[in-house]
């Protein structure tokens, strides 16, 4: 189904920007390195860019591969999900769709019966996992998930707010949008805190951008004590 024409739908942008800002960080520091070194004419700083961009180059390519990934397509035949790296890939009829849940963080699909399919065995398996004590399923999409009946959207629900996701599945199943209107309003109205974490990384990697160009166009000819405080921080 994923070959299927249809709608299809990328990461959502804000699950996509700390990806970009991994991306930069681990490409940012042999960058410095490596054009300090060309710069600067220091074979020592050329090699100790190549030795880190050996080290981080894999991280980077994770991550874009983490961001090209997952993508959801909208069709005639039903709905077809490649989820982030390591839980698979999913296709659904819309006769198997039972409802389209869209409470805020726990958006995705509640299926008629089972699917079992090794992306929801997957899920289950994840689903009791927590991180610093809170966990990272909703508690409202546990059982669904134990039964394997739940296929999680909430990657791609800033594409409901922006509206074209809802237009998809009005256009092919309108019976699962009824009352779109009033879960839109209820779930998906911005989440301030989603916003603040937008900030801080869009914050925090813009600075760590500058200091890179900051630190790869410096005088390597000042005083030792200010170069060792560099490298140290870096």
């Amino acid at each position: 189904m994923s070959n299927t024409p249809g709608y299809r739908f990328p990461l959502a942008r804000r699950r996509r920007w700390p990806l970009y800002a991994g991306i930069v960080f681990f490409l940012g520091l042999p960058a410095a390195l490596l054009l300090g070194g060309a710069l600067g004419g220091d074979a020592a700083l050329l090699t100790a860019g190549g030795v880190v961009a050996a080290l981080l180059l894999p991280f980077a390519l994770y991550l874009g591969w983490a961001l090209w990934r997952p993508v959801l397509v909208i069709s005639d035949e039903g709905v077809f999900l490649r989820g982030p790296a390591g839980s698979g890939e999913v296709s659904v009829t819309w006769e198997q769709i039972e409802s389209l849940r869209l409470d805020a963080g726990a958006e995705g699909l509640v299926l008629r019966a089972p699917d079992e399919s090794k992306f929801t065995a997957r899920l289950r398996n994840w689903a009791g996992v927590r991180i610093n004590g809170a966990p990272i399923t909703a508690a409202r999409n546990l059982e669904d998930i134990a039964e394997r009946r739940f296929i999680p959207l909430d990657a791609f629900a800033a594409w409901f707010e922006e509206g074209s996701l809802r237009d998809a599945f009005a256009a092919h199943a309108p019976q699962l949008t009824a009352h779109f209107d009033a879960l839109r309003t209820q779930a998906l109205a911005p989440n301030p805190k989603d916003r603040r974490v937008l900030v801080w990384v869009l914050g925090l990697t813009g600075v760590y951008v500058l200091g890179v160009i900051g630190f790869a166009l410096a005088d390597f000819e000042l005083s030792p004590t200010w170069l060792s405080a560099a490298k140290w921080f870096w």
